[in-house]
């Protein structure tokens, strides 16, 4: 009777330890992805093995947060560039009509 309580709680202390490190594990690599993000850095690569349980679901939709941000920030990135060369040419345009407006008026 006691060798088999022993092995009862030797076995459930076995799936114990097996079922939180199938928990961990992937929410550990959420956690680090989750810090890389928030510290800017999209580039952090995170270990693509997720399982179909809720913590690998978490894992694999950050994964996917990650890539529309970067998506996203290098569309921000494309409409800075846009507006800093239309202002570059607004000024150039600028500086030009106002050599011109003081050209005419010194030729007046």
């Amino acid at each position: 009777m006691l060798l088999m309580t022993l092995i009862s709680l030797s076995a459930a202390l076995a799936l114990g330890v097996m079922i939180g490190r199938s928990i961990i594990a992937p929410l550990r690599n959420a956690m680090m992805l989750a810090q890389e993000v928030a510290t800017g850095n999209l580039a952090y690569c995170m270990d693509a093995k997720s399982g179909s349980d809720e913590a690998g679901l978490v894992l694999r939709h950050l994964g996917e947060m990650q890539e529309k941000l970067k998506v996203l920030v290098g569309q921000i990135r494309d409409g800075v560039q846009h507006v800093s060369t239309s202002a570059q040419e607004v000024v150039a345009v600028s500086v030009a009509v106002n050599n011109s407006a003081s050209e005419q008026s010194s030729a007046a």
